[in-house]
This record gives structure tokens, sequence and C-alpha cells, in this order.
């Protein structure tokens, strides 16, 4: 789905994924403290990182606003959302400002399965979860 957030990015969601696409098609934000927050704090020229990045709200929200001399990192390690984060950063034209990477943030250099839900995908994570909804990736 394509979206419209209200601070004028646009995003690809997945239409079967429960755990952000609804309140973002419904509202065009989602998560506002924090959405106004970096509103009023990051500047052109910063360098920020979006740890856990999902389709790409923060990640989007965050090159616009650091400009064009900022950078923004990204790390996204659900494959499926990755893809998703890498066409919304195409199509809000932020690829010469914001990099990112298919891969998890953790205190050490190991391997560390994923466990990621198909209809919550926002609620992946290190941790065996009990639904059904959830495998190994």
């Amino acid at each position: 789905m394509l979206i419209s957030t209200v601070w004028g990015g646009k995003l690809i969601a997945p239409s079967n994924v429960l755990s952000l696409t609804p309140e973002l098609v419904l509202s065009g934000s989602m998560e506002l403290p924090l959405t106004k927050f970096f509103i009023n704090h990051v500047k052109p020229g910063n360098f920020v990182f979006d740890v856990g990045a999902n389709i790409g709200y923060f990640t989007v929200l965050l090159g616009l606003l650091v400009g064009s001399t900022g950078n923004v990192v990204a790390y996204e390690a659900n494959r499926n959302l990755h893809s998703f984060l890498m066409d919304t950063l195409l199509i809000n034209y932020l690829h010469n400002r914001v990099t990112i990477y298919n891969k998890a943030v953790y205190s050490k250099n190991v391997t560390i399965s994923l466990y990621a839900a198909k209809r919550y995908m926002g609620n992946s994570s290190i941790h065996s979860h009990s639904e059904d909804d959830f495998k190994k990736m």
C-alpha cells in the first residue's frame, strides 16, 4: 500500500501487516510523541541511526530532517520488511543520504536467530514467541 504521512513522506507498507499499517492508513502517523521529538530536535546536517527501521516511517522522517548535508544509517533485520524499506527510500528520493543494512544490531558480533511474525512484522524479536503467527528466520 502507498501511504502518505502527515509530515509529507510516502511509505510503501504491506497491506496484511497489523502492527502498524492500520494506524498509518487511518492517521498518516504513528508514535506521535517520538515523531514530534524528532521534528523538533533533528536538524539539517545531523548524523542519526534508526535501529529497527521497519518499513521506514522514522527513516524517511529522519532523512528529510537531516537534509542533503546529513546522513541516516538504518538497520532492519527482517528481510521482508527490508524490501519495503528499500522501496520506501526510493520513492522519497533519499538513497543519497540514507544507508540501510539488512542486519540486526546486537551487543556481540555473533549470528542469532530472528523470530518474525507474518501479520505483526513490527514485533520481530530474537526471542521466540508463543503465537503461531511467528516463524524463525
